[in-house]
């Protein structure tokens, strides 16, 4: 059997197995699908474990957290010192949410 033989029945058993897992109603998790964390409810130890977070930006989000609940990302980014742009937008690929919300385009 040659290599190109043995790849078409993979991709059509593959195929095939996700038809069959989607028609029973049983969708499979999603390989490196971000949980969703809230910036309002999540621990440090959680905060922490985000790519791009270190220590002190995330005692600092504990901290700004404590006085009043965050209403969006746009507040999250006036409070949080070094909470910009490019780090919200990678965290929020990373599952963090405010609200339920994910970072997007037009919080800027």
């Amino acid at each position: 059997m040659t290599r190109r033989v043995v790849r078409r029945r993979a991709a059509l058993l593959g195929a095939w197995s996700l038809a069959w897992v989607l028609a029973a109603g049983v969708a499979p998790p999603l390989a490196g699908a971000a949980q969703p964390l809230d910036i309002n409810t999540a621990s440090l130890a959680q905060i922490e474990a985000l790519s791009g977070v270190g220590t002190a930006l995330a005692a600092r989000v504990i901290e700004e957290r404590a006085k009043r609940p965050f209403a969006d990302w746009p507040d999250a980014q006036r409070r949080v010192k070094g909470l910009g742009s490019k780090l919200a937008a990678q965290l929020s690929e990373q599952g963090l949410t405010v609200n339920g919300a994910a970072y997007g385009p037009a919080q800027r």
